[in-house]
């Protein structure tokens, strides 16, 4: 029997052996976890049964035999982010959705705002050389809703140089847009205006917003002055007078090449006894896109190597906890369930049959749950009460951690359970809220069912 009903772990409820987490076991000493890197994608990566490959590129991972004593051919290694090679030509064109949010307000005045939302083509004319470099004219086209007002791109003509994405403002510079190969650069950006003497240095992570859902490429700046907290019976406590922030970010996916932008400005100052404030948000996703110019290609969140798998999206009983599934995972549960101390822990369970994936390592399946107290700090050290038993019968993978605005995480991947094929997916931390620890526990028993562990993941969502 496998460790998910172990009782020091987790105990079966009910005939369908459906599980409830133990609380107490998350609620361990804060001990520090070292140096966190950024990147939720790594817990996206595509389990083999005979390693783990992890993939920071948004692409498909491939199987790679490791010798720690071989040679290494560097050469094969200098890319830091392959697939940024695309071949354009004229017609290619992407389509975003923009959302656009402005507020403002002064004491003694009230507030005002407005928000905007529609889309927009980036569609690519006529042929240019500059610096050497084929590059095509830009022409930006609203299409649905309200135009953008604001200013999309500075670029008046983009194009790719070996593995990099460049442009000219002019018609006669050369500037980065993407330094993919080298994985750092002075500027640049796509829909974000990153100064030229500002190091920039693009990391993986994850785009989120209702337009695209993805793992990418990110490049970010931003800072953040003073900070304010609100209470409820005095309302804003701030550290200073002034508390500014302002971050911006582009998304970038390998086959593909702009994803999305998100910016964020938010100003209030309460200088003199006198408050005023503004704020403003805007958020890009691609909804779709032809690198061909003739007609759509598929879903860019889609791996296209991968095969065709419907999914299915389910929410559990109290609205908080968002997973899609495949199709064919008809048996799930969204019940919540109480522990021993009573504690109600939202639960998302879904799989072929409950049954193989709770009672044996026969059956594929996944586990969502929430429990309501604040996450441990030495997240490994949760990951190895949770997988102690799993430990004794399977080959343990190597514990990475990853962070950023929304999610704290660690993820451990167990391999050839019980002298079987399977391979567990243990990932615990915080996502989306910092009071509440989740825990989710993937069993991959079959090939066929490997392929949907980037999208179930990538889809774990814990509103509200």
């Amino acid at each position: 029997m496998p460790s998910l009903l172990h009782s020091k772990i987790l105990r079966a409820v009910g005939r369908q052996g459906l599980v409830v987490l133990v609380s107490s076991v998350l609620l361990l000493a804060a001990c520090g976890n070292g140096e966190v890197p950024d990147g939720f994608e790594q817990a996206l990566s595509e389990v083999t049964t005979d390693e783990v490959v992890t993939n920071t590129t948004g692409g498909s991972a491939s199987d790679v035999d490791v010798d720690a004593d071989a040679d290494v051919d560097t050469s094969e290694t200098d890319t830091v982010h392959a697939g940024f090679d695309l071949e354009l030509q004229v017609g290619s064109w992407w389509e975003f959705g923009f959302w656009r949010s402005e507020q403002s307000f002064s004491q003694g005045s009230g507030s005002r705002g407005s928000e905007t939302t529609g889309r927009f083509r980036v569609s690519l004319g006529a042929e240019r050389a500059v610096g050497g470099v084929t590059l095509y004219d830009v022409q930006i086209v609203p299409t649905d809703g309200d135009s953008p007002e604001f200013d999309v791109m500075r670029w008046s003509s983009i194009g790719v140089d070996g593995g990099d994405l460049v442009g000219s403002v002019d018609g006669t510079n050369l500037e980065t847009i993407l330094a993919a190969t080298a994985g750092f650069q002075a500027g640049g950006g796509f829909f974000a205006t990153f100064s030229s003497d500002e190091l920039i240095t693009s990391d993986t992570g994850l785009i989120d917003n209702e337009f695209v859902q993805s793992p990418a490429v990110v490049l970010r700046s931003g800072f953040e002055e003073g900070r304010c907290e609100y209470f409820a019976s005095v309302g804003n406590i701030c550290t200073g007078e002034r508390d500014t922030s302002f971050s911006r970010l582009d998304y970038f996916q390998p086959g593909v090449g702009p994803l999305g932008h998100t910016y964020s400005f938010q100003f209030e100052d309460c200088g003199g006894g006198f408050c005023s404030g503004a704020s403003e948000q805007i958020r890009i996703g691609l909804v779709d896109h032809s690198l061909i110019g003739e007609g759509p290609l598929p879903d860019p969140v889609a791996d296209p190597g991968s095969p065709d798998v419907g999914y299915v999206t389910l929410v559990d009983d109290t609205g908080s906890l968002h997973m899609d599934v495949p199709v064919g995972w008809v048996d799930t549960t969204t019940r919540v369930y109480l522990d021993e101390d009573g504690m109600e822990l939202p639960t998302i369970a879904a799989a072929p049959s409950l049954d193989d994936f709770l009672g044996a390592y026969s059956g594929s399946g996944i586990l969502f749950q929430a429990v309501p107290v604040a996450a441990a700090e030495n997240l490994s050290g949760a990951l190895d009460s949770l997988t102690a038993e799993d430990a004794l019968v399977c080959t343990t993978g190597e514990t990475e951690q990853f962070s950023g605005a929304n999610h704290r995480l660690a993820r451990r991947v167990l391999m050839d359970c019980d002298d079987t094929d399977t391979d567990l997916v243990w990932i615990v931390g915080e996502l989306d809220r910092p009071d509440t620890t989740v825990v989710v526990v993937v069993q991959l028993a079959v090939d066929a069912d490997r392929v949907a562990l980037e999208t179930m993941v990538s889809s774990l969502r814990q509103l509200g």
